[in-house]
């Protein structure tokens, strides 16, 4: 069967719409022009025919011509580009083309008339400066025009044009009156009440009397993205707000706004690590009872949290995980990774990278949108309430002084529920180290707190960081799908200590000695270490790890009354016992009154080590009463006094308590890598952790001759 096509003129009703508007952008097109455009001549001529209805039979289809190219010239315009190239579509306009011509369409004015403007082009060389060669502007309408030679008139050189005159062949155009100019020097009037702001983030010199929010009294409550911005600057929002963040610091308006770039670089790893601060971070004490980590986006327990959950799950307390958002602003306008895809993406790289930290840790996925935490905060509110159980005893959440709006919002939310539950609650930063220097005076040394990572946990939290592919490796070589991590963020996580803000951080210089004296005043055996099981155990313990069964010169640190003292002389040729408090020193010789090989002496562990060598030092009890550049300065002092045999015998109560600066963990992972020794033994078990280590790597069955 052929195709059917109706010929022939059709009266007005029965066009259809479509083809209504073409004419009608076809005329349009030829206002612009100035004329209608020559014609090739193989084109087919539009001309009208009888309509009849021919059955035709059906044709092959023709190969596909080659663009052709319209020599469309405009009459009487010299400032015409000449041929063009024909595109797709241009067949809907029956072939032909109009390059840009010398005149705007403005509009239609009520009558649906068209209203043209004359596009201001430098014209030829011997130009007038009327427009053509003849000093006449060119035609403003169409041919045939009545109104031509009028508005003709009206663009003569010379002649005022006025701003209400009439354009094209509608009625006179709407003007904007001009607003009236301010005297130079006057400043505007502010209103009673309105403070003034000073300038914006585009240059301006002030506001108008608008009125400034009240900022926060938290350091980290100045970060300010979209909607806060001066001059309706929006940078992208959420993941995206990696690519451009702006953070107020605290000191009111007169300081700068800080913005960076989550894609650059930032501040080098290398200056982190110079600086030394960051290193010799008072410890933290791992938390106990329930812990709960919750994430403003995937990839944020990892880079802050990742070693805890790492520690957590190494003691048998595997943490829950919450993630706030779906993370699908992580790249806008990429095509590779559209939101959908970059949503489900991120949840199942979120879960992998549990599952290596902490296996037996569920990840509970809130699923709100990227940056749009501010707009659902009550429901993130209700959310997290439901997801953190009324048990926990330790919140961790992202720091709300990262800069970042999400974590700024996520944190405040966590710092609420963890008072509403009396429990915990440790901040991480994330964007801390990337937008800051360790001189920035928004970085909270006081409140800083480091927990010591060894190598496994390390080890597995760059595993862990790995699995965030989205996030670590660049999805196509187009820009938007650059990673948004740089490499120089991962190097900055790559360290052997985790930092945590925390608002009731112990003080930073130690134990002071005033709470030792007062402790002794209350009770002549504050710890009652001659009467608890517990004590005794560990004293059978400690005497039990030692190496050797004698030793010629051996120094205990913090020997308290002297319960340990009296048991450790039979087995030394000398020993030198050291405590801080003058009672207990009185209560310890008086102890081993009957051992005149013992001396007790009252000395500061902080002021250095006794007189040497001795192949013997016993530190109990007294390491985490020290702060963290305390006891490495003291772990390098009693390296240097051991003699080429020496042992070094740690033993540290496990559990964390308000007056230690550090943990038991904390101060034996210290000196492990401080002493750099051999370890010969290790005892664990919930409440006591016993290290033993001797310059001497031969165990005790070689050393008696057991073994070759």
């Amino acid at each position: 069967m052929g195709r059917v096509r109706r010929r022939g003129p059709r009266s007005h009703a029965d066009r259809a719409p479509g083809r209504r508007r073409l004419d009608a952008r076809r005329r349009e097109a030829l206002v612009l022009a100035g004329g209608p455009p020559r014609r090739r001549p193989g084109d087919r001529p539009d001309r009208r025919r009888r309509a009849r209805a021919v059955r035709r039979p059906a044709r092959r289809p023709r190969p596909a011509r080659r663009p052709t190219v319209v020599r469309a010239r405009p009459r009487r315009d010299p400032q015409h580009p000449g041929p063009v190239r024909r595109r797709n579509g241009d067949a809907r306009r029956r072939r032909l083309l109009v390059p840009r011509p010398s005149r705007l369409l403005v509009g239609r004015d009520r009558r649906r008339r068209l209203l043209v403007r004359r596009c201001r082009r430098p014209g030829p060389s011997g130009a007038r400066p009327g427009g053509g060669p003849t000093g006449r502007p060119p035609a403003r309408h169409a041919p045939g025009c009545p109104r031509r030679a009028a508005a003709r008139r009206a663009d003569l050189p010379g002649r005022r044009r006025r701003p209400g005159r009439r354009v094209g062949r509608g009625h006179r155009r709407r003007t904007r009156p001009r607003a009236r100019r301010r005297p130079r020097g006057r400043a505007p009037a502010v209103p009673a009440g309105a403070r003034r702001r000073g300038p914006d983030l585009r240059g301006h010199p002030a506001d108008r009397g608008a009125r400034t929010r009240p900022r926060s009294a938290h350091p980290g409550a100045g970060a300010r993205q979209a909607r806060r911005r001066p001059g309706g600057l929006r940078p992208p929002a959420a993941r995206g707000a990696r690519r451009r963040l702006a953070r107020r610091p605290p000191g009111g308006a007169g300081r700068p706004v800080v913005t960076f770039d989550g894609r650059a670089a930032g501040t080098p790893a290398e200056r982190w690590q110079a600086d030394g601060r960051l290193a010799a971070l008072p410890g933290l004490a791992l938390p106990t009872g329930r812990t709960v980590v919750v994430a403003a986006h995937a990839d944020d327990e990892t880079l802050g949290a990742g070693g805890l959950l790492h520690r957590l799950a190494a003691a048998g307390r595997p943490a829950d995980v919450v993630v706030v958002t779906d993370g699908a602003a992580s790249h806008p306008g990429s095509a590779t990774l559209p939101p959908d895809v970059l949503a489900e993406r991120r949840a199942r790289e979120v879960a992998e990278a549990v599952a290596l930290l902490s296996p037996r840790s569920p990840v509970h996925l809130l699923g709100f949108p990227d940056g749009g935490v501010r707009e659902a905060r009550a429901a993130v509110t209700a959310a997290l309430a439901e997801a953190v159980p009324a048990d926990v005893a330790c919140v961790v959440a992202p720091w709300r002084g990262d800069g970042h709006r999400d974590h700024r919002l996520v944190g405040e939310i966590c710092a609420e529920i963890a008072a509403a539950r009396g429990a915990r609650l440790l901040e991480y930063p994330v964007w801390l180290w990337h937008w800051a220097d360790p001189d920035h005076p928004d970085v909270p040394w006081d409140r800083l707190r480091g927990l010591p990572l060894d190598a496994a946990d390390a080890l597995a939290r760059n595993r862990a960081l790995q699995r965030h592919e989205t996030q670590v490796r660049a999805a196509s070589p187009a820009p938007e799908d650059t990673a948004p991590l740089h490499p120089e963020a991962l190097r900055r996580v790559d360290r052997d200590v985790e930092p945590y803000v925390v608002e009731d951080a112990a003080p930073a210089q130690g134990t002071a000695t005033a709470y030792f004296e007062a402790a002794y005043a209350r009770r002549a055996d504050p710890w009652r270490l001659a009467s608890r099981w517990y004590e005794e155990r560990k004293r059978a313990l400690t005497l039990a790890a030692l190496p050797a069964a004698r030793y010629r010169s051996a120094l205990e640190i913090g020997c308290s009354v002297g319960v340990l003292t009296a048991q450790l002389a039979p087995r030394c040729d000398r020993l030198l016992s050291t405590d801080l408090v003058e009672a207990a020193v009185a209560a310890a010789a008086e102890r081993v009154a009957d051992q005149p090989w013992v001396t007790v002496r009252q000395h500061d562990a902080r002021d250095g080590v006794p007189t040497g060598p001795f192949d013997l030092v016993v530190l109990s009890e007294v390491g985490y009463y020290l702060s963290r550049p305390e006891l490495v300065a003291l772990a390098d002092r009693v390296r240097a006094s051991l003699t080429p045999d020496g042992t070094v015998l740690a033993c540290h109560w496990r559990h964390p308590v308000a007056e230690h600066a550090q943990t038991g963990d904390d101060v034996h992972r210290v000196l492990a890598e401080r002493l750099g020794l051999t370890a010969l033994g290790t005892y664990r078990d919930a409440d006591v952790v016993i290290d033993v280590w001797s310059v001497d790597p031969a165990s005790v069955a070689r050393r008696e001759g057991l073994v070759p």
